[in-house]
């Protein structure tokens, strides 16, 4: 038997459309809802064999049947441990995770998308923003300090600066039952010093901001590059962060050139990734500047705007119908 895995959490709308393609295909899947590893899996792992039973679904596999996983955004095992105290909510927290990996570093002939070890790296801002710069992307000039004079200096060189967020965790979280969403924010010189007149509890990630007209959204699966333009209805919109009124933009598929596939793919293969969401500002002169790369990034609206199969060239991607482009495990975690 061979068998798609997928990790994920019970209110994932991009599992489930994938699943429904996968189904369609006649492909085994098992869902896998990590957050309730806890609760609701039984788990073996021997020397020669490993082997799932997820009770809430009634699922099984064994680690040897994997052909390809896809983490998409499965929750933390410690939301579901509120039962137990905080110091033994971190032992078991702790002995739950080392079982994980080692179970992902076992599962030597799957294709991931993409693995959890390259994706905590890929995940790492400073270290993205380094990397697109040697794969050829233009990448606008940045700063990481909590040294407010040279917070200062920045924005004044370059007049218009972004503030963002370092910690892919801190663009959205959940808290005390709400949704918590820290937007890029733009600022002037004289806005920022008031906001660093002091040394700032934790560094500062400011960018200079890019006069751009449009945003493109580029999904990759695998060889696939998907761009669609993000652009403003009308010219009052704040089109600093397209995320803070998705409905005032319009959502418009669009050839990505040749030269940023390229170096897409190089960023892919550096990072090990068989997926990725990258955001780019096109500027007045059609220069494509490089902002992120989300590695596990949503995508699912984007096909509901524009009618782009996203979901069944996932589906055909894990089902191994389409080549993958990274087919590495590494060994060890990162």
């Amino acid at each position: 038997m061979k068998v798609v895995l997928i990790l994920t959490s019970p209110n994932d709308p991009h599992a489930d459309s994938v699943i429904s393609h996968l189904q369609n295909m006649d492909v085994q899947v098992v869902r896998w809802h990590m957050g309730e590893f806890n609760q609701s899996s039984i788990v073996t792992f021997e020397k020669n064999r490993s082997a799932v039973s997820i009770q809430s679904s009634r699922r099984q596999f064994c680690g040897e049947d994997i052909i390809s996983c896809w983490v998409r955004r499965p929750e933390p095992v410690t939301d579901f441990l509120d039962d137990y105290n905080e110091l033994d909510k971190r032992i078991i927290s702790q002995e739950s995770q080392a079982f994980l990996e080692g179970l992902f570093g076992s599962l030597g002939e799957a294709v991931w998308f993409s693995h959890p070890y390259y994706l905590r790296i890929a995940g790492h801002k400073p270290y993205q923003l380094r990397v697109a710069g040697s794969v050829g992307f233009l990448v606008p000039d940045y700063i990481i300090s909590n040294e407010s004079s040279k917070l200062h200096d920045f924005a004044a060189k370059h007049q218009q600066v972004v503030f963002k967020p370092i910690s892919s965790h801190n663009t959205g979280f959940a808290h005390q039952g709400y949704w918590i969403s820290i937007l890029v924010k733009n600022y002037k010189p004289d806005d920022l010093a008031s906001l660093v007149k002091n040394k700032p509890p934790s560094p500062c990630f400011l960018q200079q901001y890019i006069h751009k007209e449009f945003d493109a959204r580029v999904t990759v699966v695998n060889h696939e590059v998907i761009s669609i333009a993000i652009k403003p209805k009308s010219e009052s919109t704040d089109n600093v962060d397209w995320r803070a009124n998705l409905p005032q933009y319009d959502h418009i598929p669009i050839e990505c050139p040749e030269g940023i596939k390229q170096s897409i793919i190089a960023y892919q293969k550096h990072m090990k990734l068989n997926f990725g969401a990258f955001d780019f500002a096109v500027d007045r002169d059609g220069r494509w500047w490089f902002l992120e790369c989300n590695q596990n990034g949503q995508w699912l609206w984007l096909e509901l705007e524009t009618g782009l199969p996203i979901s069944k060239i996932m589906a055909e991607s894990l089902a191994l119908v389409r080549r993958p482009l990274i087919t590495e495990t590494p060994l060890l975690p990162a």
